[in-house]
């Protein structure tokens, strides 16, 4: 496991400033300068990052995002939040489930884009009271920044963007400071400082 300029947590919201075309197109098409989001998994002593790609949800070490220069932001649930005990055990059994099952949610990237409003059944975090088990099976397209706010608000009952619910999120809405969002930074730039 590679060492870092902060102590990593499961729950933990990463945010990326890519490079790419595809970073470039999504922060053209967002208005903001963050591309991706994706939650941190400590598990097995190794820690992950788990994310929706373009291909679908994967789940790689946090060492090979920072080897390949990616530009990271962490975010994190206040510990003095209310959320309940073993929400962190709950995220990795949720979040690792869904690796390789869920694919990207074009279409709703596109409305975001295109700068439609969204129902909000559509990203009910309860998912009509189905358990996680069904969730995970039923549940087939996700957006990256929907993903990540999904899982806070059903595991630890953190509603990292207020008025998510409303609209598609984007990885900027995940990075605001204002009273109202319930993450706080941990590092402004993730840093790789140790070998493995």
């Amino acid at each position: 496991m590679g060492r870092y300029n902060c102590e990593l947590r499961t729950g933990d919201v990463l945010l990326f400033q890519r490079r790419g075309l595809m970073g470039r197109l999504i922060t053209l098409f967002t208005g903001g300068d963050k591309s991706h989001a994706e939650l941190v998994v400590v598990e097995g002593g190794r820690t992950w990052s788990v994310g929706a790609h373009s291909d679908g949800v994967w789940c790689q070490p946090v060492s090979s995002l920072l080897l390949r220069g990616e530009r990271v932001k962490v975010r994190r649930v206040p510990d003095g939040l209310p959320a309940p005990s073993g929400w962190r055990t709950r995220l990795v059994r949720l979040a690792l489930s869904t690796v390789g099952v869920w694919r990207y949610n074009f279409r709703v990237f596109l409305r975001c884009a295109a700068w439609e409003t969204l129902g909000a059944p559509a990203f009910d975090p309860d998912w009509g009271g189905l358990s996680d088990d069904e969730l995970a099976r039923r549940v087939r397209r996700v957006m990256c920044s929907q993903f990540v706010s999904w899982m806070l608000r059903r595991t630890a009952k953190c509603d990292p963007c207020p008025g998510w619910a409303d609209r598609a999120t984007t990885p900027d809405d995940l990075d605001q400071d204002e009273p109202a969002c319930r993450l706080v930074t941990v590092a402004e730039e993730l840093r790789l400082v140790g070998g493995p």
